[in-house]
């Protein structure tokens, strides 16, 4: 059983989000985000401010896989981004932490997953705010649940 299309945000005030996994089975599928901070930019010029911003999304994995992922953000270009909009879909949702996916052991496992938006340099942009949207497997349990929205 899976829950389906939850979100949740990374800001200015918060560029982290932490879940633990209860389970060795337990996975977040991240299926789209949204920079929400250009979305209301003309079409020519969101795509540019993105790539200005030198920002990269770090995901990490505690426990016994200690799995760590860097990608800059601007990476999700390619990912099939909305026509004309900074909202990219993934044509295969993007799993993590792959360490648990086919893990059989009860005890050992990634037990935390860390979500964060950082700059190359400087600090985050001004307002700037990212929508992350994603399935769970159960035991998947957000540390913060009040910036959590369920069904999208």
């Amino acid at each position: 059983m899976v829950q389906k299309l939850s979100c949740f945000k990374i800001d200015n005030n918060n560029p982290l989000m932490e879940f633990s996994l209860l389970y060795s089975s337990s996975v977040i599928s991240i299926n789209k985000i949204i920079v929400d901070t250009l979305l209301d930019e003309k079409d020519d010029e969101w795509f540019y401010k993105l790539y200005k911003m030198n920002l990269y999304l770090e995901l990490s994995g505690k426990g016994r896989c200690e799995q760590h992922i860097d990608m800059p953000v601007f990476t999700f270009m390619s990912v099939n981004p909305v026509p004309q909009k900074p909202i990219f879909t993934f044509n295969h949702d993007f799993i993590f932490p792959e360490y648990n996916i086919h893990n059989e052991s009860e005890t050992d496992f990634c037990k935390e997953v860390k979500i964060e938006v950082k700059p190359v340099r400087g600090q985050l942009p001004d307002n700037f705010s990212l929508t992350f949207f994603y399935d769970a497997t159960p035991g998947v349990a957000p540390k913060d649940i009040a910036r959590v929205c369920l069904n999208g």
